[in-house]
């Protein structure tokens, strides 16, 4: 180990000579690149990525910002500020150079004369070649290949419809020439432009007199070797569904195979929907999600000025202005589940300031956010960035649902309805999520052990009789208790079938008798999206059966006069029924006016009932018992096995015997803390856990099979996070031991970059003790890092 020792700081010795050599041989050599940021400007345009001031002699420059690695999750962190370059309605791009990213910006309008700043600061990268575009602004810029394309934009005094050419590495500017014969867009600002599938495409925008929503592409060489004379052409995409009305000051991204644009400037038209574009059949559609209910996040505001770029299955939306408010959030929109959410920042974060006509890059997995507008007239120079999530989705709500679906495990039985329906169900989660339904199942648990006193124990589900309820509500009520979401039809033009709102009033009785106030404000919302005048006169009269007045007001606001009439007969009818329907209305406001602000303001999800029900109540419920060494751990065979395939399959195939089953982490038994960490992401999702207990965890995935990779991934990213060169031999070494090749690899590579601090530090101790082979695979780790 001694000898090992000497190895490892020898080695350190040489390759820090080497470095200082490279790094002497790199400052004598010292060119434009050698700066973090860089721009390259000329009087009339930008070389790079350039902000181009209208207003300064050098305003058409390009700028290049060389951007570092992010670390935690969601944190906000200030790159850098610059006085001398505050910007807005610029465009950034990220280009890799010899293996480093680059960010490039052009024009804007706010300028001042270019200049060149040391390490960390923008540069001009000034053009060996060509004529750059004039300076511009609110114009697009791509990259594609080794080249920045540039498109229209506003000069001061004109549109423009010009394509400019900018070579990374020659840093050669060449006009686009375009087939005089062939048609081509109108001059245009505001728009947006993007590459796919070998083609520069551009849409919407502004020119001069008009919003526009055409959509248009050209060719892109995939080698830019060629001619500069080159005549190339446009060609206007075909456009069909239900396609977005003219805009200017939006944004857009591709994912998938898809276009999405989000919200914008339409003047009356102006709305926050997203479209997406399939490019195979050319149709546009808006996406949404109608034909499920359930309390998600509302899609931002509609908004223009903002930036929208992907990562992984998210779409992310930052910043903006809606009506008088400058807006700072970051939204994620996520593709499968097809929900909307607020980012929050993690803590420490310094948050931008809202902003608008900024720019937005993404770099490996961040986001970095430049310039913009912060007030009326006031620039920024403000680079910030985010280090971005995209973690496989949460399948807790699918696993639950899928459990309900194939009626494993099942210990209750609901007899519903006159004809007393069989539906099966599980006493877990009904006792986390209805205070009826747990005093139900207690009454029924009751009678059934005073039934069998001083017999034998009768066997097979539990037994609950709800004579007076209607078999499909309660089968939509069950799915709301296993998923937090409704889908009473199939396709979303069925919501508003008079069928359907009859069932959801049915529903929202039921949700009233069994105390779910977050159902109860779900079907209100439903319904009143609902009434148009097709369903206006039944929804009324049903209503007025049932007592239900959160849809009446909104009712008479379709109502015509013929259907007024309609309605007060119909009342007056109803009123003289011995049913009493009307006279018991009265009562029924009181009690739903209530508990409407309980409703909108106090309303548990599923995760949180869930985790409620973990901490608190569900011992009561149990129906197995986890041994972790001397520990016993009550739990649920249904919530386990819907989550993981291992007690999946050891509760279909291997029943317990007086159920108790051993656990552990494949070969090792962990903390019960450690445990209890991975019960609550079992039960409620839940990932936040101490970095003592991730990799532990981490090793577990596998062994319980999950749905997917997400916690894995989560404990891998925040392992990385937290090592550091202090502690990263204790976790190598725990890697080894449970065989976690993955941290193990990292840890290698950190304690390779940071030899010397460990073998001179405290650290040393620890390296004395590891065992020969991991010493060997230290040393291999530091000889390839040199």
């Amino acid at each position: 180990t001694v000898g090992l020792k000497k190895l490892l700081i020898r080695n350190f010795q040489l390759r820090n000579q080497s470095q200082a050599s490279a790094s002497a041989a790199a400052a004598a050599a010292a060119a434009p690149h050698a700066s973090r940021y860089v721009a390259d400007p000329t009087g009339a345009a930008a070389a790079a990525a350039s902000v181009l001031s209208l207003s300064s002699a050098g305003g058409s420059a390009a700028h290049r910002f060389e951007g570092d690695p992010a670390d935690t999750v969601h944190y906000w962190s200030l790159v850098g500020s610059w006085e001398d370059f505050k910007r807005s309605k610029h465009t950034m791009v990220a280009h890799i150079e010899a293996g480093r990213y680059f960010l490039y910006a052009f024009g804007g309008d706010n300028g001042r004369a270019t200049y060149d700043i040391e390490a960390r600061t923008w540069t001009q990268v000034l053009p060996v070649n060509g004529t750059p575009p004039a300076p511009r602004y609110t114009h697009s810029a791509v990259v594609a290949d080794d080249s920045m394309l540039i498109f229209g934009g506003y000069t001061g005094e004109e549109n423009k419809n010009d394509l400019f050419e900018y070579r990374f590495g020659s840093r050669y500017w060449a006009e686009w020439k375009f087939d005089a014969k062939s048609a081509k867009p109108v001059p245009r600002t505001a728009h947006c432009a993007f590459v796919y599938n070998g083609r520069m495409w551009i849409y919407a925008g502004y020119d001069g007199n008009r919003r526009l929503n055409d959509l248009w592409n050209t060719p892109v060489p995939s080698s830019y070797g060629a001619s500069p004379m080159a005549v190339h052409f446009w060609e206007e995409a075909q456009q069909m569904g239900a396609q977005p009305p003219p805009l200017c000051n939006f944004s857009l991204t591709v994912c998938r195979d898809t276009l999405f644009v989000f919200s914008g400037e339409s003047g009356s038209k102006s709305s926050n929907k997203l479209y997406q574009y399939d490019f195979s059949s050319s149709h546009w559609s808006v996406i949404n999600r109608d034909n499920v209910l359930g309390c998600v996040a509302p899609a931002p505001e509609k908004v223009f000025g903002h930036s929208m770029l992907s990562y992984g299955r998210h779409l992310f939306v930052f910043g903006g202005v809606t009506g008088s408010s400058v807006m700072n959030q970051l939204f994620s929109y996520d593709l499968d589940d097809k929900t909307w959410s607020t980012v929050e920042p993690a803590a420490g974060s310094r948050v931008p300031d809202g902003r608008l006509y900024h720019s937005a890059v993404l770099v490996d997995s961040s986001m970095y956010i430049f310039g913009g507008n912060v007030e009326k007239n006031l620039f920024s120079g403000d680079m910030y960035r985010i280090q971005l999530s995209s973690y496989p989705r949460c399948t807790l709500q699918d696993d639950f649902g899928r459990l309900l679906q194939s009626n494993m495990l099942c210990d209750v039985e609901f007899l519903v309805g006159p004809d007393k329906q069989s539906i099966m169900a599980h006493q877990c989660f009904l006792a986390a999520r209805s205070c009826f339904l747990i005093n139900r199942i207690r009454e029924a648990r009751q009678a059934a052990a005073q039934q069998a006193a001083g017999q034998q124990p009768q066997s097979g589900p539990l037994r609950v009789r709800l004579p007076e309820t209607d078999p499909t509500a309660f089968r939509l009520i069950l799915s709301f208790v296993y998923t937090d979401q409704l889908q009473p039809v199939e396709n979303a033009e069925d919501m508003q079938n008079t069928a359907t709102i009859l069932l959801m009033m049915q529903v929202y009785q039921l949700a009233l008798q069994f105390q779910m106030s977050r159902l109860q404000h779900v079907v209100t919302q439903y319904l009143e999206s609902c009434i148009n005048d097709r369903n206006v006169v039944v929804t009324y009269e049903r209503a007025s059966e049932l007592g239900q007045v959160p849809v009446k007001d909104r009712e008479f606001e379709e109502l015509d006069k013929p259907l007024i009439l309609e309605v007060v007969r119909r009342r007056e009818r109803f009123a003289a029924s011995p049913s009493g329907a009307v006279s018991t209305a009265n009562s029924a406001n009181r009690i739903i006016d209530a508990h409407k602000r309980d409703i909108l303001e106090h309303t548990n999800s599923l995760k949180k009932d869930m985790a409620i029900f973990l901490s608190t109540v569900g011992p009561d419920y149990s129906d197995v018992t986890l041994l972790l060494g001397e520990h016993r751990i009550p739990a649920h065979r249904a919530v386990l096995a819907a989550r993981c395939g291992y007690f999946e399959a050891l509760f279909r195939s291997f029943p317990p015997k007086d159920d108790v089953v051993e656990v552990s982490f494949g070969k090792f038994v962990p903390t019960k803390q450690a445990f209890s960490n991975l019960l609550r992401y079992i039960y409620c999702g839940d990932m936040s856990m101490p970095p003592a207990d991730l990799m532990y965890i981490a090793n577990a995935c596998d062994y319980y099979n999950f749905a997917n990779d997400r916690l894995q991934a989560y404990c891998k990213q925040n392992i990385e996070v937290n090592i550091s060169p202090d502690n990263v031999l204790t976790i190598l070494e725990a890697a080894d031991v449970i065989k976690s090749q993955g941290v193990k690899s990292h840890a290698l590579r950190i304690v390779a970059k940071n030899a010397r601090r460990i073998v001179d530090g405290e650290q040393s101790a620890t390296l004395l003790r590891l065992p020969p082979q991991l010493l060997v695979e230290i040393l291999r780790a530091v000889v390839l890092e040199k």
